[in-house]
């Protein structure tokens, strides 16, 4: 079973996270800070001024959960990672 998430929701637990979505058939792992901007590249978020970890990802709609969920059981990387899904827009 799948926890929703809202921005708002992120927000207040500080929680940066992958926006995960389908563009053109494949997956596309975008790096978020939980105020919401895209990170650079080094997980920075210039609007909050500092770097972040990710430990999550949320996906923008349930067509990507199964793709996410089998990166996650795939990859040790993302062993420990949380897997939400949007609640609202962004």
């Amino acid at each position: 079973m799948v926890t929703y998430m809202s921005i708002e929701d992120l927000k207040k637990r500080d929680e940066p996270f992958f926006l995960a979505f389908l563009e053109n058939q494949e997956l596309v792992m975008e790096p978020r800070c939980s105020c919401g901007e895209i990170l650079e590249e080094n997980f920075y978020c210039v609007g909050c001024k500092k770097s972040v970890d990710i430990s999550c990802f949320v996906c923008r709609s349930t067509d990507v959960l199964p793709i996410v969920e089998k990166l996650i059981r795939g990859n040790p990387e993302f062993k420990y990672f949380k897997l939400y899904l949007l609640r609202g827009s962004l």
